[in-house]
């Protein structure tokens, strides 16, 4: 696993929280897990292709999930409906979008 391609994602993911959510938001420990475990709630997978192929996969439980929709929207979700999973899949496009330029501006294809 190169971590050229995992750092962009793991950096978009805590400055696009950090702004859209406006909290502290704590970063921690990077790992790479062995097996693929189940999705705690609500879990969004986005393929990438290209130079670096690979699956993005942001995962939290529903909670989470309505509370990031509902400050988002600026509205209260206390259920997970569509507004929810697409709001949250909006997310995951914005973090997606915002680690492909980094990894562009550091010759990435």
């Amino acid at each position: 696993m190169n971590i050229e391609y995992i750092n962009p994602f793991v950096e978009a993911s805590y400055e696009l929280l950090k702004e859209v959510l406006q909290v502290d938001i704590r970063r921690g420990e990077i790992f790479l897990k062995e097996r693929v475990s189940t999705i705690k709630g609500v879990g969004i997978i986005l393929g990438l292709i290209g130079q670096a192929e690979g699956r993005l996969i942001l995962d939290m439980d529903a909670k989470t999930a309505s509370t990031i929709a509902s400050i988002m929207n600026n509205e209260k979700y206390e259920t997970i409906d569509d507004i929810v999973i697409d709001t949250i899949g909006e997310m995951a496009n914005m973090i997606t979008a915002l680690a492909i330029t980094k990894l562009h501006h550091k010759g990435f294809d």
